[in-house]
């Protein structure tokens, strides 16, 4: 009769922190967790007397790392563990264990040998591990412990027993099955109140091999939560994507009162992400950004729009600190001299501020404006965005800190045939009478020369905002001219010190009636392992990526598409010359995403290059452009 089930052992990892690395760097080299006995002699050492449950080898427990230990890695188990009271666990081997071995193999076999006094006491064990080597794969090793023998119908060497079972082997779920690396990531995704007539959509990307929880909470412009928290599970190399008010969210009645930010927590050290914010009706206007936690003090919105009809340019911020937030506004025109009195606010910790510039500033005459911009100061940092356009289409682009660096490239512009790319500088060295001279040059898609010129920025905050079209007058409007943007900052003197004065901007393209336009900030990193997090391969809208090589070598690129439950749709393996550019719509690329909705694409090069994507419409009345996330070290 059975009058008792025991389990033989329990696993401790309230205090473990797993092995974990992630492109080419041990994030968590060691790691340790406490085996004990599930009750008195449930190990045991043979010969016994009598044997017991049938029983005819000492207990041992076997380690196994999963998932696959990634090429480059090894894992290292020490040869002995003790327990205070002198009973052991030895390896097989006698001697410290590294896998995988040569052989490929990676279960590491530990027997129990006694101490006196073991069949009377619980005791346990810290089993330690320590990872070395180095992969470009992002993930964590888990480990599955088992007790044997387990009784097998034929023999092996590891374990030769044939009697009746003493325990039961139990597989535990798939690695991708286990909540991802311990780590916390933070997004802050923009949402409009329903009345203004837009939508919020929201996807983010899990690039590791097991599943993560994210945390989604909105808050008011007031820091105040607007609904209950939700958690959603991403599969392992998986995304989701969902509009805000979508019934697996926060529902149809979200946002009826005020707008916000959705702040999402994600248990993991990455997590991509993004959103798009869109006209419910008509439904052309589209873009968005990364939804990234970056945070300035200092910052410029480079862009105050004119362009008809019904120009609007609204700025956005998001106090993610725990203390209020008090900000700066200043309002300049494209000389650089200050318009209005500057405007202050306080902004509430989770709290927002989304104000059109008429409202920032009321007594504005838009039409006394050539141009314009704004900057801002901020006592703790915060979130900040501009979205900027008018009835046609609307563009977004984060605040800029100042950049000095003395060469900026922009992967993709069109000009002519219907087509615009507008260019803006801002000269925002403080220094009197120091210009800010830039070589602006185009190129082809191989790195060939088509035209230069340059360009003289006004001292003191001076802005240019210049076509493609207008600063190269000989190309042929009626034809579509494409390549890249390569901007030169010419080094200047005050008396005999050289400096290169610092600089913020835009690139704006889009249909010649202002219609489909997207934007990009002045600098985007170059990475060398980063992700766009969705797919829109329709019979509606497209998705295309710019990659231009600016090293003075090859580089190889390999592209992967995954659909929204991890698979992998294919690949594409790219060669760039230096100085070579692709742009092309991702079913060129990887022809198997014709049709695709949902999913995320994933681009490793062996060098960092620059890239984007856009997400469009086949009408060309939609245009966004979004820049890459990196996930790599």
């Amino acid at each position: 009769m059975i009058f008792a089930v025991l389990q033989p052992f329990t696993v401790d990892v309230s205090s473990t922190t797993p092995l974990s690395f992630s492109r080419g760097k041990i994030i968590n080299g060691t790691t340790s967790f406490v085996i004990t006995e599930g009750y008195a002699n449930a190990f045991t050492t043979l010969p016994s007397a009598p044997p017991l449950f049938g029983q005819t080898v000492s207990t041992s427990i076997r380690l196994t790392p999963f998932p696959e230990i990634p090429a480059g890695l090894s894992v290292t188990f020490p040869a002995t563990i003790s327990a205070s009271s002198g009973a052991s666990l030895n390896t097989s081997s006698g001697a410290d264990e590294t896998v995988p071995r040569d052989d490929g193999s990676t279960n590491v076999v530990y027997e129990f040998l006694a101490a006196l006094g073991s069949g009377t006491q619980v005791e346990s064990f810290t089993m330690t591990a320590t990872l070395t080597g180095s992969s470009s794969q992002t993930g964590v090793i888990d480990f599955q412990a088992a007790l044997v023998p387990i009784g097998i119908a034929v023999p092996s060497a590891d374990f030769p027993s044939t009697d009746i079972p003493r325990y039961w082997e139990r597989l535990v779920p798939d690695s991708s099955l286990l909540p991802g690396l311990s780590g916390s990531v933070q997004l802050a995704f923009p949402f409009r109140i329903q009345s203004d007539a837009t939508y919020t959509g929201i996807a983010l990307t899990n690039p590791l091999s097991s599943i993560i929880n994210v945390t989604f909470t909105p808050y008011d412009t007031a820091g105040n939560t607007l609904a209950n928290p939700k958690t959603l599970t991403i599969p392992a190399n998986g995304q989701i994507s969902k509009l805000a008010t979508d019934p697996g969210l926060f529902g149809p009645n979200f946002n009826l009162t005020s707008s916000g930010t959705i702040v999402a927590v994600g248990n993991t050290p990455v997590l991509p992400g993004f959103y798009l914010l869109g006209d419910i009706s008509p439904g052309s206007r589209l873009d968005g950004a990364t939804a990234d936690m970056t945070t300035v003090s200092n910052w410029v919105w480079p862009t105050v729009f004119h362009q008809a009809p019904a120009p609007f340019t609204t700025f956005e911020l998001f106090n993610p600190s725990a203390s209020t937030a008090h900000v700066t506004l200043k309002l300049f025109d494209a000389s650089g001299t200050q318009v209005l009195l500057p405007v202050a606010l306080s902004i509430p910790p989770s709290g927002s501020v989304t104000q059109s510039i008429q409202q920032l500033f009321p007594s504005l005459i838009l039409s006394s404006l050539s141009g314009g911009y704004v900057t801002g100061q901020s006592d703790t940092p915060v979130v900040a965005r501009e979205t900027f356009g008018n009835a046609f289409d609307s563009n977004v682009l984060p605040g800029q800190a100042a950049q000095t660096l003395t060469t900026f490239f922009w992967p993709h512009f069109a000009s002519g045939a219907g087509y615009t790319t507008e260019l803006t500088f801002i000269n925002l060295d403080a220094t009197p009478n120091v210009l800010a001279n830039l070589t602006i040059t185009l190129l082809d898609t191989n790195g060939n020369q088509i035209a230069q010129t340059a360009l003289s920025l006004p001292q003191l905050g001076g802005q240019a905002i210049r076509t493609i079209g207008s600063l190269f007058p000989a190309l042929d409007a009626s034809k579509l001219t494409t390549g890249y943007v390569r901007i030169d900052v010419n080094p200047t003197y005050v008396g005999p010190f050289q400096f290169t004065p610092p600089v913020a901007g835009s690139l704006r393209f889009s249909a010649a009636d202002g219609s489909g336009s997207a934007a990009l900030p002045l600098a985007t990193p170059a990475l060398s392992d980063f992700v766009y997090s969705h797919v829109a391969e329709s019979a509606v809208y497209y998705t295309g990526i710019s990659m231009l090589n600016t090293n003075a070598t090859a580089v190889s690129v390999s592209v992967e598409v995954f659909t929204a439950t991890g698979t992998s749709v294919g690949t594409a393996a790219l060669t760039l010359q230096p100085g070579q550019r692709v742009a092309q719509l991702l079913h060129e690329l990887i022809p198997a995403t014709a049709g695709q909705s949902g999913g995320w694409i994933h681009i490793v090069s062996d060098q960092p290059i620059l890239s984007f994507s856009l997400f469009a419409s086949y009408n060309g009345l939609s245009l966004g452009a979004i820049p890459p996330q990196n996930i790599g070290s």
